[in-house]
């Protein structure tokens, strides 16, 4: 147990609370290591976002596999020319655009069945086509590129052959150069021409914009004009006839941020070339709240932290800002992660997991209690105290009065108990919170798409979770209101669809126990409207009225109750200023503080002593920082020279020997204290003036690069400096 006599210098916070509280500077740092479980708990996390974010966009990925292994475009341009098969897919979110083609080319070169059929009127699938990526490096210029892409084809030519083929003719190819793309026709020819069939050439552009547009209309060219050779070459060359020397079966996919990019790149006579089909995959704010929704809380969600209301709204900020970006949404939730289990993490390590097995060994956590150092227990042991309290849980609460607890209930084991038996309800009540926001956010949705609203806007599934958040029957009355206006304004039809997808989508118990409790009521009543939409009768106001009330109590039986579980402090993350120091952070603040308080940042009480204005005491500081404190001193012109004296007068004060540089914790270099006293040699005064002109000038050029001085125009023994006020 830390002494009672410490005293905390931070007040109650709205971060993640840390307990038994220790100071955040310091070696012992609750933040200087993240517990292993972090990386368990944020892998299943991101597992589970990825599993959506592919549910979501698997119409596209099958559409870029069946665009790829498509037969050859019987269109052409009206010119007599055949085009390329090009399948752009637009969006605002490169990365998800970038992860959509990569699971689609995952797909093609890694074929899990092999479907033919050779029934009349259908035609035999295609062998798996070939694929190769051109990198934004491969395509400086025509030549480089072609070579990409001719070299990137006959590797896998001579991969995909068997075994037992003959070795290929290289008597046409001997005398082409890398980049010819009549190498590429005779080793296509080599390998397919005797074969039934034969595999697309699929070439990818990730990002388009970012390439060279004359360089890529050039690539166009050249595929689809794939070889022109007279005669009287074919016979010097040896080039024989081959079938595919009108054309090679390309196909193009490419990623854009806008549809309309080809047009104002490419020439009219570069884009007849191509059979553009545009693909727009699901993306942007509606593509994340699917994700949190489906990832964070969802049934099958792993409910390893649970979000408070200012980490939601951090959530949606992010959302905003970047337009649904997906990588930013991800890194949010990893920073969320990574935050809850600095401050949480050990004690997490101590409650039986429920992703391992169902009937965790409860031995084997109480060993790791007993084994856990003091800090572990202490706060284990405050986590069951403060729970008893009426006070606000604070950042700076420590136990200090031992005799009102009964040592006897706070033992590993009966601790280690508590706190599985807990965690196993705050989870099941977290699955039933789920599925009863799941269930409001569909209904309201659907009530929406019908027009059943004529002022009210149904809120997104972020803001029923922060609503949620806030406690109180705040939700409760919402979910009554938009339910009660829902049904009241829908047709008897239209509701009776409604419920009954709802009972099939959210409620009916399959081989799924869904944790919503089964209501006797609203069963009887649903049966009610269905068998009014059979037989045509009338289902009233009041019939309506107690179909909203049913719903109303099945839906919201745990809303607002999140925060009021045992020891839901363990689950509950309410980072927010930490988030956003991280996602919005101001470096030239954090530049100027560092200057100003370098033991801060440093983590050492050498450089911020009691008398940290002294010259004595600023001497132990980097020289930057001494002449960075100096300059504050000044006018808004600083003289060199008046400078470099201040500078001298206090790095003289250095008496004591410098670490050496492989152990000194500053990352400084090694310099000689040289002492004051006497006269001392004069060759040796000219040394030490050499050594601090050296380190002035140095430290000087190190504040002008990071901007907090320049230099003047017309007098040149003057600096400007660019940093006025400062808070100490």
């Amino acid at each position: 147990m830390a002494s009672a006599q410490e005293k905390s210098s931070l007040s109650a916070t709205e971060g993640t609370t840390y307990i038994p509280f220790k100071p955040r500077k310091g070696s012992g740092s609750s933040k200087s290591r993240i517990p292993g479980g972090y990386h368990q708990a944020w892998n299943r996390c991101r597992k589970r976002i990825n599993q959506v974010v592919f549910e979501q966009c698997q119409d596209t990925i099958n559409e870029l596999v069946e665009f790829a292994q498509q037969h050859e475009s019987m269109q052409d341009s009206g010119l007599g020319i055949q085009e390329i098969p090009t399948a752009l897919v637009v969006g605002r979110d490169r990365a998800l655009l970038s992860a959509l083609v990569s699971r689609a080319t995952h797909a093609l070169t890694h074929p899990e069945t092999s479907q033919a059929t050779d029934g009349k009127g259908k035609q035999k699938a295609r062998t798996p086509p070939l694929v190769i990526q051109l990198e934004e490096g491969d395509c400086i210029n025509t030549i480089s590129a072609l070579r990409a892409l001719v070299t990137g084809f006959m590797t896998q030519f001579e991969e995909a052959a068997p075994a037992n083929e003959p070795t290929t003719k290289k008597k046409a190819t001997a005398t082409l150069a890398p980049f010819d793309m009549a190498r590429l026709v005779a080793g296509y020819d080599d390998y397919y021409s005797s074969r039934d069939d034969s595999p697309n050439l699929v070439v990818i552009f990730d990002r388009m914009e970012a390439y060279d547009p004359e360089v890529l209309q050039d690539v166009i060219y050249a595929c689809r004009q794939v070889l022109f050779m007279p005669e009287i070459t074919r016979l010097f060359t040896g080039f024989p006839i081959s079938k595919y020397l009108d054309s090679l079966p390309f196909i193009f996919i490419t990623t854009l941020s806008d549809s309309y990019y080809l047009q104002r790149a490419f020439t009219t006579a570069t884009r007849v070339m191509l059979d553009p089909a545009i693909l727009r995959p699901t993306s942007g704010a509606a593509l994340c709240f699917e994700i949190v929704q489906r990832a964070l809380y969802d049934y099958d969600s792993p409910y390893d932290i649970l979000l408070g209301e200012s980490s939601i709204k951090v959530l949606k900020e992010i959302i905003d800002k970047t337009d649904g970006r997906i990588e930013a949404l991800i890194t949010t939730l990893q920073l969320v992660y990574m935050e809850h289990y600095r401050y949480q993490g050990a004690l997490l390590e101590a409650v039986p997991s429920l992703h391992d097995k169902p009937e965790p060994n409860i031995a084997e956590y109480v060993q790791r209690v007993e084994q856990a150092g003091p800090s572990v227990r202490d706060a284990l042991m405050a986590l069951m105290f403060i729970y008893k309290r009426q006070d606000p849980l604070s950042d700076g609460f420590r136990l200090t009065n031992l005799q009102d607890l009964d040592q006897t209930q706070y033992t590993p084991e009966s601790m280690v108990n508590k706190l599985h038996t807990e965690h196993v309800k705050t989870v099941q009540n977290m699955k039933t919170l789920s599925s009863g926001l799941n269930v409001l956010h569909y209904l309201t949705w659907r009530f929406n798409s019908l027009g059943s609203y004529r002022q009210e806007v149904p809120l997104g599934f972020l803001d029923l979770l922060e609503l949620d958040a806030r406690g109180g029957d705040h939700l409760g009355k919402y979910a009554a209101w938009m339910l009660k206006k829902g049904f009241e304004n829908t047709s008897l039809s239209d509701s009776a669809d409604l419920v009954r997808d709802t009972f099939k989508t959210h409620i009916a118990r399959h081989e799924r126990d869904y944790q919503l409790p089964y209501s006797v009521e609203l069963s009887e009543v649903a049966n009610h409207l269905w068998e009014c939409q059979v037989k045509n009768l009338e289902f009233g106001p009041e019939d309506r009225a107690q179909l909203t009330l049913y719903f109303t109590k099945l839906i919201s039986f745990q809303f607002g109750l999140g925060h009021t579980e045992p020891y839901s402090e363990l689950y509950y993350t309410e980072t927010s200023s930490g988030l956003k120091e991280t996602l919005d952070p101001a470096p030239r603040s954090a530049i100027l503080s560092a200057l100003v308080r370098p033991g801060a940042y440093f983590n050492c009480d050498c450089c911020d002593p009691e008398e940290s204005f002294a010259p004595e005491s600023m001497a132990q500081r980097p020289d930057i920082c001494v002449l960075f404190q100096r300059s504050l001193d000044a006018g808004k012109l600083l003289n060199l020279a008046d400078w470099f004296g201040s500078f001298v007068a206090v790095v003289q004060h250095e008496k004591v020997e410098r670490v050496p540089v492989q152990t000194n914790t500053h990352g400084l270099r090694t310099r000689r204290r040289r002492s004051t006293e006497g006269d001392g040699d004069g060759e040796d005064m000219i040394e030490i003036q050499k050594e601090y002109q050296a380190r002035f000038i140095q430290s000087a050029h190190e504040l002008e690069f990071l901007g907090l001085i320049q230099t003047t125009g017309r007098r040149k023994e003057h600096v400007m400096r660019t940093v006025f006020e400062t808070s100490d």
